[in-house]
């Protein structure tokens, strides 16, 4: 066979495959699709379940069946690069000293608070005041919640701020506090 030969073969062996070509083509790139949706929606389910698991822990911050869903919700932030969340722990001053007994639960109420913050309000993302503050706001309903429950687990750092919060100064408080945190 020359050249023209081959050549006219193997456009017909080709004019043969396309047929059936372009329908697994056209499934591949439904699966794709339907792929990326199901991501989309999971992970539009995702964030409503931190949404969710945060104000239920901002209400019963001690509560032992919440304690695996917390853990979930946590894993899930540090793990999910589409919520980046940048908490001041300056705005938590003295839960080390004396140790505070419920300092671990605060801090991870501050990181789901500000994420459930940045999820309800997305156009707040890069607001660093708007997102400390949306946290800290959680972490005293947390703290109210603890000490109705406990009432020797006052700290005075956060005492104050439930009192700044009730007069108004929290968002003043914050703005302070935060220019000493490098985002």
């Amino acid at each position: 066979m020359d050249g023209r030969g081959l050549r006219l073969a193997s456009r017909a062996r080709m004019t043969t495959m396309m047929p059936g070509l372009l329908p697994t083509l056209t499934l591949l790139c439904a699966l794709l699709a339907a792929a990326a949706q199901s991501h989309d929606s999971a992970s539009a389910a995702q964030r409503r379940r931190v949404v969710a698991i945060a104000h239920k822990l901002e209400a019963a911050p001690l509560d032992q069946a919440l304690f695996s869903e917390r853990e979930w919700a946590r894993q899930w932030v540090l793990e999910n690069p589409d919520v980046r969340i940048r908490m001041c722990l300056q705005l938590l001053p003295d839960l080390r000293r004396p140790r505070y007994k419920f300092r671990s639960e605060i801090v991870e109420q501050m990181m789901l608070s500000s994420a459930a913050f940045l999820i309800e309000h997305p156009d707040k993302a890069g607001d660093h005041l708007a997102e400390n503050v949306g946290g800290l706001r959680g972490v005293l309903e947390a703290y109210t919640a603890i000490v109705k429950s406990n009432p020797d687990a006052h700290v005075p750092a956060l005492d104050e701020m439930v009192e700044k919060e009730s007069r108004g100064k929290l968002v003043e408080f914050a703005r302070e506090t935060i220019q000493a945190c490098h985002f």
